[in-house]
């Protein structure tokens, strides 16, 4: 996995950083263009641990995803100069007989300086009527 740092610059998996120079080729893989994949890019590490875990708790995997409404992807396509983001992804899994909603519900806002604050709740409702409600921050409330 690579990640994206800034202007040309890359981080490796083995945390070594690569500038691409002009004309540079770069494969990328068709899964980073599927909205699941761009969704979670956009979450942080804990955010991500919590959807697995909920899926890990259903007996899902990613492989058993039938359908990613990705609202948040399409508000940052279309954005100017937007810097807040709100909003619901729902994402549906099925296997077998079975099958579970995820209603992702997020915020995001933008700032110039200091850290964005980023929200996410995740709502999973299996069918047999079990459900679960994880959420995650990077705020901490002063006391």
């Amino acid at each position: 996995m690579v990640l994206h740092e800034r202007e040309w610059k890359f981080k490796l998996r083995n945390g070594k950083k690569v500038r691409l120079e002009q004309g540079a080729a770069v494969r990328i893989h068709k899964e980073q263009f599927e909205p699941f994949q761009i969704l979670l890019n956009e979450l942080e590490t804990p955010a991500k641990e919590s959807l697995a875990s909920i899926l890990r708790d259903f007996g899902y995997k990613r492989k058993h995803l039938v359908k990613c409404h990705n609202t948040l992807l399409r508000q940052l396509l279309h954005a100017q100069e937007e810097q807040k983001f709100t909003g619901v992804n729902f994402l549906i899994f099925e296997k077998e007989a079975s099958s579970i909603i995820i209603q992702h519900r997020y915020e995001r806002i933008l700032h110039h300086i200091g850290e964005d604050y980023v929200y996410d709740r995740f709502e999973c409702t299996s069918d047999q009527n079990e459900r679960q409600v994880l959420t995650y921050t990077n705020m901490q409330t002063l006391k």
